[in-house]
């Protein structure tokens, strides 16, 4: 009969042929074949039918309870707006209603709220323009709540130079947004708006959104088409920074499986690829990020290469700052090769191998402190400013602390001063561990002279060896130096050299703070 539920018995090969098999017939049916496709010669596509799942909003639980807000006032915080029941068969009316902003004193910072029960299961199911705008509104929210106020720095930036700025400020001028990234931003806006304003609702919401977010990148990951766009890309750090905000597995492994997948995705697309301005700040964004984390892994970086340094700013004025950058990934090989060779027995075991490995890593040290020092004067001679000046400190810890015009130069006068640092650490324990060594063959040397063997036994140097490590200070220190290790001033000692004048850039000018 025609509308009835279950009428058509035949295989699903027979019912697009349209050949009219009922009960009446259902004898010459076999399974898991029937005898109409074997004896056609066709294959037979079986009896399971596919299922459909419809989703019948006549089945929601209406809204127990109705409360009545009261107007907001401007000294006021305006309550949650309940939910009604045509609400409730209208997503876009529930989904507006969960995300109303609330007005908020002169005196609290935040421009608004966003207070949502129901977010996650309204977001898809309102109307792609609709669904934009809701997204506008709480992405604003969190830019403002997230990113402190833009201030004047003093460092000169170029014409077309983005540095100052921020991937997450440019999302909601993007033409076209995919489905990855509105997940995983939304993630992220959740979960900061839901910490800020305790909301515990927004706090669990967030989760649901990361969870699709995850989904979703996994999908743009399968396709060809989105595998290499800025907005995958983006995707993948945003989670990323879901991680640091809310970390669901309580430990790092979920943080660390976004930077290793990241940094595969930023060396597949190649240096070429970040010519857009907001590829570009992604590219600024993440460069920073690895190569923290390269030398907490004592790991080389992709970013060391010459063809990242130069290809990605095709288009763009580089700053100043950028080659402060450019030193650290360089030196993330050097203390990748120097934590090998150290930790290699059988180097240790054969001086002859190890001192020429070791001069190696200390002439690379010594260029990237040359590097350094060029880099301070340029930085010191760039800024109208003093970079920094002491000042009396209050607090117990320190009792001078120092000032700075603005937060970027600080930012960049810590990561200088981080970088000398690592530097010279590393460098005077290689110095050490030299004259260790030295101190060890001559003892050697002098035991086998006392013992009055013509010839050395096979654990002990050879002549050349000696010959080569006795003045071993002098042959390891760079040329153009004196032999003797520079002094390790801590740079954030009380009293450093003071550069709290500019300088005229004819003058000499110290690189060290």
């Amino acid at each position: 009969m025609v509308g009835v539920t279950g009428g058509s018995k035949a295989c699903n090969t027979c019912k697009k042929r349209k050949i009219a098999v009922g009960l009446a017939f259902s004898f010459i049916l076999e399974k898991p074949e029937c005898s109409i496709c074997r004896k056609s010669n066709r294959v037979c596509g079986g009896y399971t039918r596919e299922r459909i799942f419809i989703l019948d909003k006549r089945s929601k639980k209406a809204a127990s309870t109705q409360a009545v807000s009261k107007p907001a006032t401007k000294e006021k915080i305006e309550v949650e707006i309940p939910v009604q029941k045509e609400e409730e068969e209208r997503p876009e009316l529930l989904f507006e209603a969960c995300f109303q902003p609330r007005q908020i004193s002169r005196r609290n910072p935040i421009e608004g709220s966003i207070v949502t029960r129901k977010a996650y299961s309204s977001i898809w199911h309102v109307s792609p323009s609709n669904r934009a705008i809701y997204r506008q509104q709480i992405l604003e929210e969190f830019l403002f709540v997230y990113m402190p106020p833009p201030q004047p720095s003093f460092i000169p930036l170029g014409k077309n130079s983005h540095h100052s700025g921020s991937w997450l400020s440019m999302i909601p001028s993007l033409p076209n947004i995919t489905t990855a990234l509105e997940a995983s931003i939304l993630a992220v806006c959740t979960a900061k708006l839901g910490r800020i304003n305790n909301d515990s609702h927004l706090v669990r919401e967030s989760l649901k959104f990361y969870i699709q977010g995850l989904w979703e990148l996994q999908k743009a990951l399968w396709n060809p088409r989105l595998m290499y766009r800025d907005e995958t890309l983006a995707a993948c750090m945003a989670l990323m920074i879901y991680e640091v905000i809310e970390c669901p597995d309580q430990n790092i492994e979920g943080w660390s499986n976004h930077i290793n997948g990241c940094r595969r995705l930023f060396e597949l697309r190649g240096p070429k690829a970040y010519r857009s301005d907001f590829g570009h700040q992604l590219f600024l964004s993440f460069r920073h990020i690895e190569i923290q984390q390269s030398l907490a892994e004592r790991r080389s970086t992709f970013f060391s290469k010459p063809e990242w340094m130069h290809l990605p700013w095709k288009g763009y004025q580089k700053p100043l700052s950028a080659e402060l950058h450019d030193i650290l990934a360089c030196m993330t090989g050097v203390m990748e090769l120097g934590y090998r060779i150290l930790g290699d027995p059988t180097c240790l075991l054969s001086p002859t191998l190890l001192i020429p490995a070791l001069q190696e890593i200390l002439t690379s040290i010594w260029t990237l402190d040359a590097q350094l020092t060029d880099f301070y004067q340029k930085f010191e001679a760039e800024t109208p400013s003093p970079i920094y000046w002491a000042c009396p400190s209050r607090d117990p810890i320190f009792p001078v602390a120092f000032h700075f015009p603005d937060p970027k130069t600080a930012h960049t006068c810590m990561l200088y001063w981080t970088t000398l640092s690592i530097l010279w650490s590393g460098m005077a324990y290689l110095y050490k561990f030299l004259e260790r060594l030295a101190q060890e063959l001559e003892s050697a040397q002098r035991k086998v002279t006392e013992a009055g063997s013509p010839s050395p036994s096979p654990s002990s140097p050879s002549p050349e060896l000696e010959e080569e490590s006795s003045p071993l200070t002098a042959h390891l220190s760079p040329p153009s130096t004196q032999p003797t290790l520079r002094p390790l001033t801590p740079p954030l000692s009380p009293t450093p050299r003071t550069p709290q004048r500019r300088r005229h850039p004819s003058k000499k000018t110290s690189a060290n703070p």
